[in-house]
């Protein structure tokens, strides 16, 4: 749960935008996409050439204690009086529910779909069926799954008429016939429009999902090796813990991200991360077999430039900002990352891949951003109802 995966947050946001090439700004606060957690896997399989080159983007302007250098804060930012930050008792307090609903998500991943063969269909049932259709008796195209079978869901999934509903109270293993009427007009075929059809449907079976119970011998079983926990109590709490920091993480940066203002940005660390984003764009481009010339021409840009401009820098700068406030807050407060915190922050005390890839100015600047910050600003933070 928590894991330096969640945290990387310009790099992967690099990565998702480059495949997705999605719009808007990324910032410390945002959980991770699959996405988001898949590109920061992937960097573990980098070669060393771009592990090099990243870590001299992510980490530029950083030192290896991750402060800022060469930036005198007061000619861009301005702060204001984080001690007297007020946030609403639910933005950053983890309900019941939250953590339920964070238990079902991991519950869910581990489901198990039977096939289910030996009672009547009812309404809300996934069913899997076989048909060919027909009018006036001849078979028209795209009436036919084949025999390959195809998963409809009563009530949910979209065919003509009450062509699914027709399902209700038969079982597995019959074959019916189901007539139903084309809309008129019906766009998909117009032929077919306003015509009446018999589908001869062969049901093959009922496909029931299985969500595991949430037991000690689950967690033990299933996420002892990768959440070290092996109870459901562990587990909860655990939960909790990472929703919570998630929260807090969220509420405070809300906070300053409003309250604070930025008069201008450092060029530099601006261009920097400019390049990082289109180095990232350019390796993507590789390992997809294609040039980046043809990813700038399918995203709509006219040049590396014109990515740069009016695609990247809003994100850059938004991260920047990010920075600077972090590094006005470690100065004000005397914040220091020790390892101890690195490895609760990493997650493991190994975490020498990710320093080869990002840097370690990088990774203890994200460590402050996204943990020591946020923790130090709410033993100041008043909550409100």
């Amino acid at each position: 749960m928590k894991n330096i995966k969640k945290w990387l947050v310009v790099a992967t946001a690099i990565s998702l935008m480059v495949c997705g090439c999605s719009s808007g700004s990324s910032e410390a606060t945002e959980e991770p996409t699959e996405a988001q957690t898949e590109a920061a896997e992937g960097t573990e399989n980098s070669s060393e050439d771009s592990s090099s080159s990243m870590a001299s983007y992510m980490s530029y302007g950083l030192d290896d204690d991750g402060n800022l250098m060469d930036v005198k804060l007061e000619d861009y930012l301005t702060m204001p009086d984080y001690k007297t930050m007020t946030l609403n008792r639910t933005d950053v307090e983890v309900s019941e529910d939250e953590v339920n609903t964070y238990l079902d998500s991991i519950l869910q991943s581990f489901s198990t779909t039977n096939e289910v063969t030996d009672r009547e269909i009812k309404d809300g049932d996934t069913v899997n069926i076989d048909y060919v259709g027909s009018v006036d008796g001849v078979e028209f195209e795209g009436g036919n799954t084949n025999g390959s079978g195809t998963d409809v869901t009563i009530g949910v999934t979209n065919y003509i008429d009450d062509f699914l509903e027709q399902l209700i109270g038969h079982k597995p293993g019959e074959t019916i016939n189901v007539e139903v009427t084309f809309p008129d007009p019906y766009e998909s075929n117009t032929d077919l429009s306003g015509k009446d059809a018999v589908f001869v449907t062969t049901i093959n079976y009922i496909s029931e999902t299985v969500v595991p119970e949430l037991t000690d011998e689950f967690v033990a079983e299933n996420l002892q090796e990768n959440l070290d926990v092996s109870t459901a109590k562990e587990l909860k709490d655990k939960i909790e813990v990472s929703v919570g920091q998630s929260k807090k993480n969220s509420a405070v940066w809300g906070w300053l991200q409003e309250n604070c203002t930025v008069e201008s940005y450092p060029e530099e660390l601006i261009n920097s991360l400019l390049d990082s984003m289109i180095y990232a764009m350019k390796q993507s481009a590789e390992n997809a077999g294609t040039s980046f010339e043809d990813l700038l021409t399918q995203y709509g840009f006219e040049s590396e430039e014109d990515m740069k401009e009016n695609y990247y820098r809003s994100s850059a700068e938004e991260y920047v900002k990010q920075m600077m406030i972090t590094q006005a807050i470690v100065n004000a407060e005397n914040i220091s990352v020790t390892e101890d915190d690195m490895v609760y922050y990493m997650d493991t005390d190994d975490y020498s891949d990710y320093v080869n890839y990002y840097g370690m100015g990088y990774l203890k600047m994200s460590c402050k951003s996204s943990y020591l910050v946020p923790e130090k600003l709410m033993e100041y933070a008043t909550l409100q109802d």
